[in-house]
């Protein structure tokens, strides 16, 4: 199980960033799997760095679809707290 952690964690960042563009599913975009990943990664890691590594991605993301032109509307000074 050991060799397998960072295939494991690949595939959650890579899930992640193919998710978190849209929240709800519809016939074009799948749902956002964020929730699903940092409780599985939770669950399984014993560490807390690859928690901090999704986050980070996690905020990349948004940045990345704020700065190219998605709304703020969502984004607030509590976001600095997640």
């Amino acid at each position: 199980m050991r060799t397998m952690r960072p295939f494991f964690y690949l595939l959650c960042a890579t899930l992640m960033l193919v998710t978190r563009g849209s929240h709800f599913g519809s016939l074009v975009h799948v749902p956002d799997a964020s929730w699903a990943i940092f409780f599985v990664v939770g669950a399984v890691s014993r560490s807390s760095l690859p928690f901090v590594a999704l986050l980070a991605e996690a905020a990349l993301v948004d940045l990345f679809a704020l700065s190219h032109g998605v709304g703020a509307a969502c984004i607030t000074p509590a976001y600095v707290a997640l």
